[in-house]
């Protein structure tokens, strides 16, 4: 598995580029957005809801379209990677 970021990404500040790689980290874990994939995001970015309205809010993004656009990855059917494995790798992946 890969994680596919569009270089566009880089026009936005750096809690939104963080923000869009660690959703895509989770991912590798979790397929959907249900409970444990957020709460996975909210322990490693606690004010994301914040951070994905502003985005969302972003002239430069197509609403619909924000993982298309700026953060997809092909997706399998077998997640691989424990909790701690994917929060490791969220931890590195924010770190500044």
């Amino acid at each position: 598995m890969k994680i596919i970021i569009n270089p566009e990404l880089m026009q936005f500040k750096r809690e939104i580029v963080e923000y869009v790689l660690a959703h895509q980290f989770c991912h590798l874990k979790y397929k959907t957005h249900g409970k444990k994939f957020y709460d996975i995001i909210e322990k490693n970015i606690p004010d994301y809801k914040k951070i994905e309205k502003e985005f969302a809010d972003d002239p430069r993004t197509i609403n619909d379209l924000l993982v298309e656009r700026f953060g997809g990855m092909p997706i399998d059917d077998a997640m691989v990677g424990s909790d701690k494995e994917i929060e490791s790798k969220l931890s590195e992946a924010t770190r500044p």
